[in-house]
């Protein structure tokens, strides 16, 4: 078949031309361009040359031919996602391909309009996989189950790129600012990680967690007897966190009074324990995080200047997600392979609705509130699909998958010989007619001679 305006490739493969004819006429129309084999040899050509966004296989081949087939796409097209054709009942052949990654498999008879939604909605998935590929996250850690940052959007790619900085200066502060929820904590740790002459340990501290003299305590220790329930030597998590780094999440809560003790530790890397008199050496970095802005809270003598201009030595500010409108398909992609790896589902991704309206909400939350809902939706819903009306109230806003207006868009003229459009239509009509070829030629207005011949032309190409 020739190929179409459209980039995307499918590749249909069975030996009923039927279905070849049916579904390679409505793939066309939809703007794919198509290829067609009746064995799988000649489909294992195609996928080696073509390399096809999309396989739809008729699996009214024989059986080991079939999962032949499914070997070839695992060795030579790896991206390609396959859907799978066959008659009804259960079928060991269907469940074994699903099993070698085919993506979901259709009872026939099926018409080519009920596919082409499932289509169209894999590949839009395949274009968020590309993106995130290509995102290059920074990993945290070096083991499999270690999380990633990632983002596409250009205001992470420069955050990337000063984490790959600062890890060169073991010893410069930095301060992180942004809303609740944007993974402060984890470029912290990126930075930590990413540091080579660094392998002491990530210790970390909510500052707004604990009244002022437990945080005292809980940082730099405290000796035997300092002070009731004192009854041993207590270390501090500065003196823990000794050749590597200490992250001040929430650094805006801090005690004014203690901000001074602080200031002087990353000055002179010096301090004592609460009621000691010796001083400690220590050799770390500080990082430190706030949602606050603390030019407002050094203006008004919540914060201490001194301690803030030490602090930002090398300033990162995290955008909130709605900021970053085209990660947000990105990050629940990844979250939706994450929870599915957790808790042994196979949701494919999102609908195109629920991924429009992901990208339309305010994520109040940032990028945890959008891990929370996709934990939700995968942990709750059956469906192989995350749908709009899967998401929370506040963002579905009460809407449903199948009651969404549609707006009709104005077709597109693209000029095409007149040889084509009779092919189209003859094809179209036989669909229409279920393959009834007697009805096809009466409803066409011609013989059924005629149309054995046009059938005949159309197969010889």
């Amino acid at each position: 078949m020739k190929a179409a305006a459209n980039k995307s490739k499918i590749l249909i493969v069975g030996d009923d031309k039927q279905i070849r004819w049916s579904f390679g006429a409505a793939l066309l129309d939809a703007g794919y361009e198509v290829e067609v084999a009746r064995q799988i040899g000649e489909a294992s050509e195609i996928i080696s040359r073509v390399k096809p966004h999309i396989l739809l296989l008729d699996l009214d081949l024989a059986k080991d031919s079939a999962i032949d087939l499914m070997h070839t796409l695992r060795d030579d097209s790896a991206d390609t996602r396959a859907l799978l054709l066959h008659t009804g009942g259960p079928s060991s052949v269907a469940t074994e391909c699903v099993k070698m990654g085919a993506v979901r498999a259709f009872q026939k008879p099926l018409a080519p309009k009920k596919i082409l939604p499932v289509i169209h909605d894999l590949l839009a998935d395949s274009e968020i996989r590309k993106m995130a590929k290509k995102a290059e996250p920074i990993v945290i850690g070096n083991r499999e189950t270690d999380r990633f940052i990632l983002g596409a959007d250009s205001k992470m790619r420069d955050i990337f790129n000063i984490v790959e900085r600062v890890a060169a200066s073991p010893r410069s502060t930095i301060l992180i600012d942004g809303e609740s929820g944007v993974g402060k904590e984890l470029i912290a740790k990126a930075i930590h990680h990413s540091t080579k002459t660094k392998k002491g340990p990530f210790i970390e501290i909510n500052c707004g967690s604990l009244p002022g003299n437990l945080l005292e305590s809980e940082l730099f220790g405290h000796e035997k007897g300092s002070f009731t329930d004192a009854k041993s030597r207590k270390k501090g998590l500065i003196e823990i966190a000794d050749g590597g780094t200490l992250f001040l999440d929430e650094i805006g809560e801090m005690p004014i009074g203690l901000q001074a003790v602080l200031l002087r530790v990353i000055e002179t890397k010096r301090f004592k324990r609460v009621g000691g008199t010796e001083d400690v050496e220590v050799d770390l970095r500080f990082v430190a995080a706030t949602n606050q802005n603390l030019k407002e809270a050094v203006a008004e003598k919540r914060f201490r200047k001194d301690l803030y201009y030490r602090l930002n030595v090398v300033p990162i500010h995290v955008p909130p997600l709605r900021e970053r409108i085209q990660d947000i398909p990105i990050l629940a992609t990844y979250f939706i392979d994450m929870f599915n790896r957790e808790l042994s589902r196979q949701i494919r991704g999102l609908s195109p609705t629920a991924r429009a309206r992901l990208q339309e909400y305010d994520w109040p939350g940032n990028v945890r509130e959008l891990r929370n809902v996709i934990e939700r939706a995968i942990l709750l819903e059956s469906d192989d699909l995350i749908l709009l009306e899967h998401l929370p109230l506040e963002i579905s806003a009460g809407l449903r998958e199948d009651h969404l207006p549609v707006e009709k868009e104005e077709e597109e003229f693209t000029p095409i010989p007149l040889s084509e459009a009779e092919r189209r239509q003859i094809l179209k009509t036989i669909e229409w007619a279920r393959g009834n070829k007697t009805k096809a030629a009466r409803t066409l207005g011609i013989s059924r001679q005629t149309l054995r011949e046009k059938l005949r032309q159309y197969e010889a190409k």
